[in-house]
């Protein structure tokens, strides 16, 4: 530790990074916001961008110095012009929720959009249901299936679940019970409650599948154990019945 230190002391960013962390964490020195919140303004002033994401983060969630959304968003933006990634998320959400800034959907949709290009999955969702919805732009219904649709190839199961929506409902297309299917499975597969009742209905109305009560229930019943109260009820009646 002391040759880190040392090299630090030096202005070597790595190194300023590195005792940030372990004294953030806790990992390798006694856990100490300040010590921790002095080496990353070290290297952030140098203009590294991871330093100053997590400076912004010290600030937001308030370690080591009285919480202040204003500064936080000052070092998100000092990141976020250098593409980092998590920047352009956070100042998304911010502005998006007028934390620190004005709420502001046009600018919260261009740092998601900053963010999902660079393939961050929650940015692709959060863009997904802005454009859905008509937030920060009007109402697109065939970007809102692209972004989820991103989302949904890298494992997000509400986005995946929401393109199966899509599709189910015909929004900005034909209904394609086949491919509402697909997604809905795909969302299902990772225990999605609202997915999985989904599937149910499909079955138990014949839509894309054959009818097959026998199936619809164990769908219901799925959703039932992952403490949705739609499975319960619908698990309850098709059991009833039989």
């Amino acid at each position: 530790m002391k040759s880190v230190i040392e090299k630090a002391h030096r202005g070597d960013i790595a190194s300023q990074n590195f005792i940030a962390i372990s004294y953030l964490t806790g990992q390798g020195a006694p856990k100490d916001y300040k010590k921790a919140l002095y080496w990353y303004t070290k290297a952030a002033d140098q203009g590294d961008d991871t330093s100053q994401f997590q400076l912004g983060e010290m600030y937001y969630n308030g370690q080591g110095v009285p919480k202040d959304y204003k500064k936080a968003a000052e070092w998100y933006n000092k990141a976020a012009d250098q593409r980092n990634v998590d920047a352009q998320f956070q100042l998304g959400e911010m502005y998006f929720k007028g934390q620190g800034v004005p709420q502001n959907y046009d600018i919260a949709g261009d740092f998601y959009t900053q963010a999902a290009d660079q393939g961050d999955v929650t940015s692709e969702y959060k863009l997904g249901e802005m454009y859905l919805i008509g937030q920060g732009s009007s109402q697109d219904y065939p970007s809102a299936l692209v972004y989820f649709t991103k989302a949904g190839k890298q494992g997000h199961k509400i986005a995946q679940y929401k393109a199966g929506e899509m599709y189910y409902n015909g929004q900005g297309m034909s209904k394609n019970y086949s491919k509402a299917l697909k997604w809905f499975a795909k969302s299902s597969h990772q225990k999605y409650a609202p997915a999985q009742v989904m599937i149910g209905k499909m079955y138990q109305a014949g839509q894309g599948v054959r009818k097959n009560k026998f199936r619809a229930n164990l769908y219901f019943k799925q959703a039932c154990l992952n403490k949705n109260q739609e499975g319960c009820d619908l698990y309850k009646s098709t059991s009833a019945s039989h």
